[in-house]
């Protein structure tokens, strides 16, 4: 069988212009060969080095070409150990993240559940200062209590559960404590989930950051900003280089930066940046920040408009992003 247009056929049904097409072919690759006529390539996609031929591939514009055979295999051996390399590092890095990220999802739903068990920490002050207010009629043989509420404009009648045998003010002094209990748990949880909403964001930035990174010493950059951010507790080695943002040029000639981590991130916008210039950044969600230099404190709308496809690339939104653009293309 051969393949045709994605598709198998039987070398018996082959038409007469197939058949054509495959001798010619195989004649001038033969004359190529015996001629020494090569060309060493490598063949380089979106995940790295693919593989290496003598020959053009047709796709020149993903071709790396060498004057030797041997700087050829050379450079091809050297770049699949570095992806290598880059791939487990990726993968142990982004591995750890994500389970930080699960821990931060748990610990929310854990605080959003205690938070509704303590919730009305109110009505335990409201019990204890009602049964003060009624001391001296309170039968304390009594499992509950039908109090008058006089926080209350029509004055309605509330069931209070009361503790039997004890005396009101002692009852009264449980219910302040369960109060102040409760009311302190529930400021101090409700702190602890606004910051781990602000975690989660955190990771979700971190995980896109990853997702996008190309290079080894973007993702050492990543691991020292969880470091500094107490995330990994290990030493930062002074020998890491630092790796910068990426740099883009848009079609009419505007300078375009990106960054690959939080720390790029806020150099970008905080020491980069000029007030002429243009920033951007995904609402409401995770992802890379975006510089547009300025010239002459103008900023083509081309520019803006391949700025904003940057910046939602290389964020959280980069699937639906590729989606649109393949259906795009298809009704072109």
């Amino acid at each position: 069988m051969v393949c045709k247009n994605k598709g198998e056929i039987e070398i018996l049904n082959l038409s007469t212009d197939d058949i054509n097409i495959i001798a010619n072919n195989f004649f001038y690759y033969i004359a190529k060969l015996k001629s020494y006529s090569f060309e060493f390539n490598i063949f380089i996609n979106a995940k790295g080095s693919k593989d290496f031929y003598v020959f053009k591939t047709g796709n020149e514009s993903d071709e790396t070409f060498y004057n030797k055979p041997s700087e050829m295999i050379d450079a091809f051996y050297f770049n699949r150990s570095s992806e290598i390399t880059i791939k487990q590092k990726y993968k142990d890095l982004y591995k750890l993240v994500q389970s930080l990220y699960e821990k931060t999802n748990k610990k929310i739903e854990s605080y959003v559940n205690k938070i509704e068990e303590c919730k009305e920490f109110d009505k335990y002050k409201l019990y204890a200062e009602l049964i003060l207010a009624n001391q001296y009629t309170i039968n304390v043989n009594s499992d509950a209590i039908m109090l008058q509420n006089y926080y209350d404009e029509n004055l309605n009648l509330i069931e209070v559960p009361y503790i039997k045998g004890m005396t009101p003010i002692e009852v009264s002094q449980q219910y302040y404590k369960k109060y102040n209990k409760n009311k302190n748990t529930y400021e101090m949880l409700s702190k602890n989930l606004e910051d781990s909403f602000k975690e989660k964001e955190y990771l979700e930035t971190v995980l896109i950051n990853l997702e996008n990174a190309t290079d080894s010493e973007t993702i050492e950059e990543i691991r020292s900003e969880l470091i500094i951010n107490g995330f990994i507790k290990r030493k930062i080695s002074n020998k890491s280089t630092k790796s910068q943002p990426m740099h883009f040029v848009s079609s009419d000639g505007y300078d375009i930066y990106v960054g690959k981590s939080n720390l790029q991130n806020d150099f970008l916008t905080l020491k980069f940046a000029s007030q002429e210039d243009i920033w951007m950044h995904t609402k409401n969600i995770p992802g890379s920040h975006i510089i547009i230099k300025s010239k002459n404190g103008e900023v083509s709308d081309t520019a803006l408009l391949e700025g904003a496809l940057l910046a939602a690339y290389y964020s959280k939104a980069k699937i639906q992003l590729t989606f649109l653009l393949i259906i795009q293309k298809e009704k072109m």
